[in-house]
């Protein structure tokens, strides 16, 4: 089953949050200012009427309605803020939050651009659906081969089946200047400078399914189905590439702790591969030596030096690689599985 983009790609859900937020900015306008309408006129009427007991009585409400617009007010902007640490702290919620709002703001009611996405997907969805399965032969190859660059070896997927792993450098000139969309502090946004999670969906469909995929066939892939929207990859991404491939997946979420990742280790060992961000640099993990150490595949840096024997020990080096740049985040995994 095909998702019709995110939630935050998906024009209908937009246009309806459009016109919620038009409403929300009329009635948290129109309240306060009514509320405040509202102490005038009470004042005033106790003045006219010379009641000193209304007047100390209005005067006894002022504080209180005046606390209330502020509160009204200031609501939104509270709320905002909740979102957006929720967004820092790489949770799911307040990620979708600040994507919706800033999709809406920023196309300001003309969404023909996500129209438009939702068209290319449901085309995609079409054709999956015609050609159930999919078929690698779809996509052209620049005839590389399984283990012909970078670094490969021999390994255990912990189903004792043996295989060539290569590790896929995004800098690779067969495919680092594919442009993806929007820029970043680089420029035009490539492969070689944000392709690092097409890459890793690379590395594990080449064990999987087709040794001569490249991530230039994969971004189109993705793109036919209506993924790559964001400049980067997203994990829906993974999701809709395994869907069509009619393989599973799981989304994991953000591993924030070593025994969490430690409880993958046996999903992993059962031959599911991994796709990790980290967050800000995507990594796979392809399976298990003979050694017992783990396979981490990066598009950055190759083929880790160190022989990480655990997910924890993973977890842990990229903690104190947070450490010595003060960036917290950078150990919330927020890890996706894909298998047969």
């Amino acid at each position: 089953m095909y998702f019709l983009l995110n939630t935050c790609e998906n024009p209908d859900v937009l246009r309806v949050l459009y016109f919620g937020l038009i409403i929300k900015d009329i009635v948290f306008t129109i309240i306060p200012v009514a509320l405040v309408v509202m102490i005038i006129i009470d004042f005033s009427k106790a003045i006219v009427s010379g009641d000193t007991s209304a007047q100390a009585k209005i005067v006894n409400y002022i504080p209180k309605r005046i606390m209330y617009a502020v509160i009204i007010f200031a609501l939104p902007w509270g709320i905002h803020i909740f979102m957006k640490t929720l967004d820092t702290l790489k949770l799911s919620v307040g990620e979708d939050y600040i994507t919706c709002i800033h999709n809406v703001r920023n196309y300001k009611g003309n969404f023909e651009h996500f129209d438009k996405l939702l068209q290319e997907e449901e085309d995609a969805e079409n054709i999956v659906a015609n050609n159930a399965g999919g078929s690698s032969s779809t996509h052209t190859t620049d005839g590389s081969t399984f283990g012909g660059h970078g670094s490969s070896f021999g390994n255990s997927d912990g189903t004792g089946n043996k295989a060539e792993i290569e590790n896929i450098r995004q800098d690779d000139q067969r495919w680092s200047g594919v442009n993806l969309i929007g820029r970043n502090q680089y420029g035009q946004r490539t492969i070689g400078n944000a392709g690092c999670g097409f890459c890793s969906l690379t590395m594990v469909l080449r064990y999987l399914i087709d040794p001569t995929l490249t991530p230039k066939d994969v971004y189109a892939l993705v793109r036919s189905l209506g993924g790559g929207g964001y400049g980067t990859a997203h994990p829906d991404d993974f999701v809709r590439v395994a869907n069509y491939y009619k393989l599973h997946s799981q989304k994991h979420g953000a591993i924030t702790s070593r025994s969490a990742a430690d409880e993958l280790m046996p999903l992993l060992k059962s031959g599911r591969k991994f796709i990790i961000n980290m967050p800000g640099h995507y990594i796979s993990v392809l399976g298990i030596r003979d050694d017992g150490t783990i396979i981490v595949g990066d598009s950055y840096r190759g083929f880790e030096k160190t022989r990480y024997k655990k997910l924890s020990e993973l977890y842990d080096a990229t903690m104190e690689n947070a450490r010595k740049h003060n960036e917290s985040r950078l150990y919330w995994f927020n890890a996706t599985s894909i298998w047969k």
